[in-house]
C-alpha cells in the first residue's frame, strides 16, 4: 500500500513542478561601480547594482522575477585605466529565480480582459504579472465556455508558444483554453 501511495505523491509533485514557471538559475553578469558608489560594503552596492539592471527585465534565460536576486561570488574589482573615469568592474555570479513558460505548459491564471480579438491573462497579480497571456478567439471557435469568460475568472491554459526580448518587462505567451478552474 505505501508503494502505490508514495508513487502517487511523486507524480503529484511532478505535475506541480511541471506546471511552475518559476526555475532557480545561476547566472554571471558584469557590472560597474562608478567612484561615487564606492562606499565600505562593496556586496550591498553590487547587489543595488543587479537589482536595478536585472529584476524584473528578461534576460537570455527568462524574464528575472524581482526580489529574487541573491550574490552567490564576485571577483576582485579591477580598474580599466584605458577609458579613464575610475570605474570598477567585478564579474559577479548570482541566484535568481527566472520566468520561462516552457510549451506545452499548463498554467493557472485569471482572466484580466476580454476583447473582440482575445481573451488576456495574467498570472498571480495584475500589476506584478511576468507574463501576458493571449487566448485568441480564432483558436476557440464554438466553445461555449471560452465565450463565457468574464474579468477575474480563474482558468487552465496550455502555453502554445512564447515571446521576450533582452531587456522586455513582460513574457508575452500565446495560448490555448482548457478549462474553467
Amino acid at each position: 500500500m505505501s508503494i502505490s501511495s508514495d508513487k502517487v505523491k511523486k507524480e503529484k509533485e511532478l505535475v506541480s513542478e511541471s506546471n511552475n514557471i518559476y526555475f532557480p538559475q545561476i547566472l554571471n553578469i558584469i557590472l560597474h561601480v562608478t567612484p561615487s558608489e564606492l562606499n565600505r560594503d562593496i556586496d550591498s552596492t553590487l547587489h543595488k547594482i543587479l537589482k536595478h539592471k536585472v529584476e524584473g527585465m528578461c534576460v537570455k534565460e527568462g524574464m528575472v522575477i524581482r526580489n529574487s536576486t541573491k550574490i552567490i561570488s564576485k571577483s576582485s574589482g579591477k580598474m580599466n585605466i584605458t577609458t579613464f573615469n575610475g570605474n570598477i568592474t567585478y564579474n559577479v555570479q548570482y541566484k535568481a529565480s527566472i520566468c520561462n513558460p516552457k510549451r506545452g505548459q499548463m498554467l493557472p491564471c485569471f482572466v484580466k480582459e476580454n476583447n473582440r480579438s482575445a481573451v488576456i491573462c495574467y498570472m498571480d497579480d495584475k500589476e506584478t504579472s511576468p507574463v501576458n497571456i493571449y487566448l485568441h478567439k480564432e483558436h476557440h471557435i464554438g466553445n461555449v465556455d471560452f465565450v463565457n469568460l468574464v474579468p477575474e475568472d480563474k482558468i487552465m491554459v496550455e502555453v502554445i508558444d512564447k515571446s521576450f526580448e533582452y531587456l522586455d518587462t513582460e513574457i508575452l505567451v500565446l495560448s490555448k483554453f482548457i478549462k474553467k478552474i
